[in-house]
């Protein structure tokens, strides 16, 4: 279904890049691939929500997913061909 949805997108002539804003725990190899064969079309832009660095934080916004989980997903995307960006939140009340 995603190659459907981002195959439309980038193949609109008035679409100029794909933008993604998506979990790290849900950007696998075979989601890189195709974003993979879509860069090669148009540019495609991820963004990995982290929130927070901290484990307490996590469990209290119940992110679902441990820090690790996002420093492989950074890592795949930057030996790919896909940019990247990261967002975090500056602070939860479990961080203080």
């Amino acid at each position: 279904i995603l190659r459907q949805k981002y195959e439309e997108a980038i193949n609109h002539p008035d679409i100029v890049a794909l933008s993604i804003a998506t979990r790290p725990d849900c950007l696998g190899d075979d989601v890189l691939r195709l974003l993979n064969e879509m860069n090669k079309i148009k540019p495609v832009f991820v963004e990995l929500g982290l929130q927070t660095i901290h484990q307490k934080s996590a469990k209290y916004i119940r992110r679902g997913y441990d820090l690790s989980v996002y420093n492989k997903a950074v890592r795949n995307t930057l030996t790919s061909t896909v940019s990247i960006d990261g967002k975090a939140r500056d602070a939860y009340p479990k961080d203080r």
